[in-house]
């Protein structure tokens, strides 16, 4: 969740995921390769179980069209869950918390037969407002969740795998701008995906084909009214890892497209007008990308990266805070992004770096056309020109505190981002700010 307003004082509490002081608008989140749209106007939270991701690597600084950095989630198979000779197996998670009340269960379903393996999840998480400390509680905060995951695989041959994953969510909460708001939420998130590692070392390929979609739908005790938008993200991605002379070279491709389908539920209002509604847009992202992973010497491994990016953005009925109509004519913009990262070890146990990197980031949706309740749109935002400037150091401890290796790290690094987009907080409007 995004904001929390507190009845009378206006304040607004922000809990959520930030790299390098950037909030989510400026991170990319990939679950199984997918682009997930987590980062809309309304979106919520993911909401699976962490004890169903079988790995999560959190890469700072400008990368795959993110200012801020990328999270990249893969969910666990049958076969990760599987005791070698098992076939079948089951998972039961139980839990609560005192704070906020909370309790949530889990049940999940796994099982591999030849070149077959399936999984099966569902997960619910019931909540109360939340204890913020001093006897003072987060208001509107209490949530209701339900979420389910089904993956399916099968292994053409030892080097060929392809597999479909369909996670679902489902929920209801009161964390809306009004307090007379409830609102309803539902996610479904599709991928299908190819991996072919080949006996040559040129060929390790992984291709990705999703769809992200997201329906919220709000109801207005007050006056009865009902309002409801679905938002969208398809794409597709393709890379392939080579390994040639000292390193890995890496070169891929990416397309999606994120929309916005309005629904006036219980009238006749026009999108483009009706304070109630969202209006439709448009938002396409091409990207051809390169990078090569190297070692110039035994202790200086080099690793630079170019991405080229065009962002198109347009919308057939949004107009702008004067009801003008906005977003037409498709604008577009493009950008070579260029990045460097040098690492050098200077003795065992101590490595140093220095980087540089850069991206392109478009403007979301919600900040581009969304004119319902609370918010004012922008339709001449311009996509954000990010750069990140990075040294740093990483001390090997070795086994002092755990079993396992421990380490010391320090970073300075600088962000700079062109047409920054920021936001205005007031009690009855949330101002998309014109870029700087």
């Amino acid at each position: 969740r995004d904001l929390v307003r507190s009845r009378g004082l206006g304040d607004v509490y922000k809990r959520q995921v930030t790299i390098r002081g950037l909030d989510r608008q400026y991170i990319a989140i990939t679950v199984d390769g997918a682009r997930n749209n987590f980062s809309s106007s309304k979106s919520g939270s993911f909401t699976q179980p962490m004890s169903l991701l079988k790995q999560v690597d959190v890469i700072r600084g400008p990368s795959s069209g993110a200012g801020g950095g990328l999270i990249r989630m893969v969910t666990k198979s049958a076969t990760d869950l599987l005791l070698p000779g098992e076939s079948f197996g089951g998972q039961v998670q139980l839990g609560s918390r005192s704070n906020n009340g909370a309790e949530t269960a889990a049940l999940s379903l796994f099982a591999a037969q030849g070149k077959w393996d399936a999984l099966v999840s569902g997960s619910r998480i019931t909540t109360q407002n939340l204890n913020i400390g001093g006897g003072v509680e987060s208001p509107l905060s209490e949530l209701h969740n339900t979420s389910s995951l089904v993956k399916l695989g099968y292994d053409i041959t030892a080097q060929q795998r392809v597999f479909v994953s369909h996670t679902g969510s489902s929920g209801t909460d009161k964390r809306t701008r009004l307090d007379t708001e409830n609102r309803e939420r539902f996610s479904n998130n599709f991928v299908v995906g190819y991996d072919w590692k080949a006996s040559s070392p040129l060929l390790d390929l992984e291709t990705r084909i999703y769809q992200n979609k997201s329906n919220h739908k709000t109801t207005d005790s007050a006056d009865g009214s009902i309002t409801e938008d679905i938002q969208k993200t398809t794409g597709l991605s393709l890379t392939n890892h080579a390994v040639i002379s000292k390193g890995v070279a890496s070169l891929g491709i990416e397309y999606y497209e994120d929309g916005i389908e309005p629904k006036s539920v219980d009238g006749d209002g026009v999108s483009a007008t009706d304070p109630t509604t969202d209006p439709s847009g448009q938002l396409k992202t091409s990207a051809i990308f390169a990078l090569y992973d190297f070692a110039l010497t035994d202790s200086v491994s080099i690793l630079p990266s170019l991405r080229f990016d065009q962002i198109s953005m347009q919308s057939d009925d949004a107009v702008d805070v004067d009801g003008n109509p906005a977003g037409r004519d498709a604008t577009s913009k493009t950008q070579l992004s260029k990045g460097l990262r040098i690492s050098w070890q200077l003795n065992d146990g101590l490595v140093t770096h220095a980087s540089y990197s850069e991206a392109l980031v478009a403007p979301r949706l919600g900040e581009l056309y969304v004119s319902g309740k609370g918010f004012e749109p922008n339709p001449d935002l311009e996509p954000v020109q990010a750069q990140n400037k990075e040294i740093g150091l990483t001390w090997s401890l070795g086994k002092i505190f755990s079993e396992g290796q421990n380490s010391l790290k320090v970073n300075v690094f600088d962000n700079e981002l062109k047409n920054y987009i920021g936001k205005q907080y007031t009690l009855s409007l949330i101002h998309i700010s014109e870029p700087t």
